[in-house]
């Protein structure tokens, strides 16, 4: 590929941005109007991440009530009880800066098996998002230039 860093990647891809107070019924509307999305980013009044509602996590806590009562009991009491973004957030996150190497974040994105990934710059606010669709789409673009050229 020719691109060597994250910042190389432009545009970023779009990002559904929210608040901790938003409530579960925003968050299913948010990945319905944006189907591409994976994840949402929770995010404080500066733009500063604080966390990801996944669509798993989503899909969990909205269809808590089938889940095997094998679960662990503090997992099975935290989606039965959720009602807002910040108490379902993944605050764990895997980011990436700008400055950081393709290379580097292709490693990141195989070894946890993601698909998106947030980009922040040096203090925490959010940028965007890079995603494996936009990765391929680079590689691809960047193989057919060899081949032309």
């Amino acid at each position: 590929m020719t691109i060597k860093q994250v910042q190389d990647i432009q545009p970023l891809e779009p990002v559904i941005r929210v608040h901790p107070d938003v409530v579960i019924m925003e968050l299913v509307k948010n990945f319905m109007e944006s189907p591409a999305n994976l994840v949402i980013c929770v995010v404080d009044e500066e733009d500063k991440l604080l966390g990801l509602v996944s669509r798993k996590i989503l899909f969990q806590t909205v269809f808590s009530q089938h889940m095997k009562a094998d679960n662990p009991v503090r997992l099975l009491f935290q989606l039965l009880t959720a009602e807002v973004a910040g108490e379902i957030m993944i605050t764990e996150m895997v980011t990436t800066t700008p400055d950081e190497s393709i290379d580097d974040l292709i490693k990141k994105m195989l070894a946890r098996n993601f698909y998106q990934i947030p980009v922040v710059d040096s203090e925490g606010h959010l940028l965007g998002l890079v995603n494996a669709w936009r990765l391929l789409q680079l590689w691809l673009q960047s193989e057919e230039d060899k081949i032309s050229g």
